[in-house]
């Protein structure tokens, strides 16, 4: 099925546009925020994950995020040195390394989620509580339209 917006054109290319705009306004917004804790936007995906989901290593994390094993180990060392997780070997297997989020870890998950929050209510006002339900539920119901191997998990 080709998606239209108009008669001779596809909804793709501006489907994709606002999907990069929206990503450029989400890491602005969240660099200039964590930027007073030396921490940008990635590394702030990377507590988020931790905080939001039973992923505890840095195998399974490279894997949710989509991002090699080397970023997210050189991500980690940053995180460390930051004081926002403490890495420990696992107790059933000395090979596995478990991460967990610190409460400086803690409170700067949230404070991302905060920022969002704000910013996108100010991005999205322009809807009604009708719109923005039927928003949600479309982006939704198109995700799980993605195979598997494009999504994070």
């Amino acid at each position: 099925m080709n998606v239209k917006y108009s008669t001779n054109h596809s909804a793709l290319p501006m489907i994709i546009s606002f999907a990069d705009k929206l990503n450029s306004f989400a890491r602005t917004k969240l660099n200039k925020e964590l930027n007073c804790h030396g921490l940008k936007f990635n590394q702030w995906r990377l507590i988020n994950v931790i905080s939001n989901n039973v992923i505890h290593t840095p195998a399974k994390l490279a894997e949710e995020l989509m991002i090699e094993r080397a970023t997210v180990s050189r991500y980690l060392d940053q995180l460390e040195d930051r004081g926002c997780i403490e890495r420990s070997h696992n107790q059933f297997d000395r090979r596995v390394v478990d991460i967990k989020l610190t409460l400086k870890g803690e409170e700067i998950a949230k404070l991302g989620i905060d920022v969002m929050d704000h910013a996108y209510s100010k991005l999205f006002s322009d809807l009604t509580k009708t719109e923005n339900k039927h928003f949600i539920a479309l982006i939704t119901k198109l995700n799980k339209h993605i195979p598997e191997e494009f999504t994070s998990a």
